[in-house]
């Protein structure tokens, strides 16, 4: 289960994969415990030192939680100081001691088992998201939506209501929203020119995404989508700009083989995120 011990260590986290230190060292105490391969110290000032030497992106993998304990599995890159780049993935874990909201005590480890033993917690203990992911920490829902190209929405859309009694927004000059059950289909009305090919289709040839465009990811909420956007920033798999759509944002990104996806998260009531948005203006 989560607790908020562990919400302070995920939040530690974010702040060290933005490069943001100061917000990083404001999580820990003063005299935060730090111990690490090349020994042990004390204090904010050897906690930013190291963060703003390391250059370092942490990747939650797993995340076991008992009271003020957390243990995490962590995929860990270090940042080259001759090129700036992000080296290769290694497996590390760590423990972390919170107290009253602030981290008390970070203790690096080389395995997940050992991080486990000084943390006296194991699997029964393990962060499970709602999704369920087998202890590992996820940050999304499940597909927000498709979006699909067409040559005649009015065409697509009778089909689908017809068939599987789908309901139907026309949001022209925007998409048209087909919903079957809980899941939403975006089509875009493109009569003139290719809707793309698609491996089928042209065997030898690069794929392309044919009549599928792209598709949407949700975020769990503000957290797990300001937990995404900072991770796709550290690998330069977006630009981050977040685009306001009135009752949702979106961020847009690229998966390795540069296939283009967002991730959408719907607006809470209490909407202050901590990131800036720019408002989407639909096309005439």
């Amino acid at each position: 289960m989560r607790t908020r011990g562990f919400e302070v260590v995920e939040a530690w986290h974010a702040a060290v994969n933005a490069g943001d230190a100061e917000r990083a060292v404001a999580l820990a105490e003063r005299d935060v415990d730090v111990e690490g391969p090349r020994g042990r110290g004390y204090g904010r000032e050897l906690l930013r030192e190291w963060l703003e030497g390391a250059g370092i992106a942490l990747e939650l993998r797993r995340a076991f939680a008992c009271g003020q304990t957390v243990v995490v599995e962590q995929s860990a890159r270090w940042r080259s100081a001759a090129t700036a780049e992000l080296g290769e993935e290694q497996l590390v874990a760590s423990v972390f001691e919170v107290r009253d909201g602030c981290i008390a005590r970070i203790a690096r480890h080389s395995t997940l088992e050992s991080a486990l033993r000084e943390g006296c917690v194991g699997e029964a203990d393990a962060v499970v998201a709602p999704s369920g992911t087998n202890g590992a920490v996820a940050f999304v829902r499940g597909v927000h939506h498709i979006a699909l190209a067409t040559r005649d929405l009015d065409r697509l859309a009778a089909f689908y209501t017809a068939v599987f009694g789908a309901g139907f927004v026309d949001g022209r000059p925007g998409p048209g929203i087909v919903t079957v059950g809980n899941a939403a289909l975006h089509a875009f009305e493109q009569p003139e020119g290719s809707l793309g090919g698609t491996p089928a289709s042209a065997p030898g040839e690069p794929s392309s995404s044919g009549r599928v465009r792209h598709f949407s990811l949700e975020a769990s909420d503000l957290d797990g989508f300001t937990a995404v956007r900072e991770r796709l920033l550290a690998r330069a798999a977006t630009y981050g700009e977040v685009t306001d759509f009135g009752d949702h944002v979106s961020l847009f990104f690229g998966d390795p083989d540069g296939y283009f996806c967002e991730l959408t998260l719907l607006k809470p009531s209490a909407w202050k995120p901590p990131f800036e948005t720019v408002t989407h203006e639909p096309r005439r």
